[in-house]
């Protein structure tokens, strides 16, 4: 496994490490417990955003990009990041609907790989994509900062921010998503005949 593969490898395997954290948050149910864990995850994202950034670029400078990692670093990037959106709605911050059409793209654009695989093509990451993926992790600083400030600043809606900051995410997710679909209609037309 190359060193940006083992990158991502360690992306994926924090996202139960979140799922932990804010499953102990709710459990102990105490503005300490809640300060604390949020700048714990902080921490673990702002590693987990570090190498999202590093592995494409250690792939492309030490001509490490494979199939294998075209695929699995979206599919890492995917799973850390919907973890923390499914504990966005756990915790009652977001309301689902929002985290069900930010899974529906990430499984559309999932099978639209597959799909265009059968035809001997990677579907890459798109800029779409890539800024999907700026806006998503910006999100996830502000509901956190947000939880954190609602430490010292009890009057702050917190459920109101998270919602509100979720709506941006959702309108970009919705658009990435059609961008995909779109890059792919010729090879969609294609499968169909």
């Amino acid at each position: 496994m190359t060193l940006p593969n083992k990158l991502s490898l360690i992306r994926l395997s924090v996202a139960p490490v979140y799922f932990l954290l804010f499953w102990l948050d709710l459990t102990l149910n105490k503005p300490e417990a809640t300060l604390t864990i949020n700048i714990i995850l902080i921490i673990l994202i702002t590693l987990a955003e570090i190498s999202d950034a590093m592995d494409g670029r250690l792939a492309r400078s030490r001509g490490e990009v494979t199939d294998f990692g075209k695929l699995f670093d979206p599919f890492a990037d995917h799973v850390s990041r919907f973890t923390i959106f499914f504990c966005f709605w756990w915790l009652q911050l977001v309301p689902a609907w929002m985290v069900v059409l930010i899974f529906y793209r990430e499984v559309s654009v999932s099978f639209l790989r597959l799909l265009v695989r059968g035809e001997n093509v990677v579907l890459a990451a798109r800029r779409s994509g890539k800024i999907k993926a700026i806006v998503q992790a910006i999100a996830i600083y502000g509901i956190l900062i947000a939880r954190i400030l609602h430490f010292w600043i009890q009057e702050l809606p917190v459920p109101i921010v998270a919602s509100s900051i979720m709506a941006i995410v959702v309108i970009v997710t919705l658009i990435s998503m059609f961008d995909y679909i779109f890059s792919c209609k010729d090879i969609i037309k294609q499968i169909e005949k």
